[in-house]
C-alpha cells in the first residue's frame, strides 16, 4: 500500500490516527514501538553482569599465572653467590 492511497481513504485514515493517540508519548520522540522493553533491558544487564564476572574471572586467573612465570624467571636468572 502506498502512503497516497492510504490518505485517499478517510475510515482508515481516522482509524490510524485513533491508533496512534492511544499509543503513549514519549518526550524524547522515540516511537512507543521502538522503545526497549524492560525484560530486554533486564536481560542485557544480566548479560553484561555475567560478562563482568567471566572477565575478572579471567584477569585473576592471568595474574596468578604471570605471578608463577615471573617467579621461574627469577628462579633461573639468578646467579649463585
Amino acid at each position: 500500500m502506498s502512503p497516497q492511497w492510504l490518505s485517499t481513504q478517510a475510515a482508515l485514515r481516522g482509524a490510524i490516527e485513533r491508533l496512534r493517540e492511544r499509543l503513549p508519548s514519549r518526550s524524547d520522540g522515540v516511537p512507543a514501538g521502538q522503545c526497549t522493553s524492560e525484560a530486554s533491558l533486564r536481560q542485557r544487564v544480566e548479560t553484561l553482569r555475567a560478562d563482568d564476572q567471566r572477565l575478572r574471572e579471567e584477569n585473576a586467573s592471568l595474574k596468578r599465572e604471570l605471578a608463577i612465570a615471573y617467579g621461574q624467571q627469577r628462579s633461573t636468572t639468578r646467579r649463585p653467590g
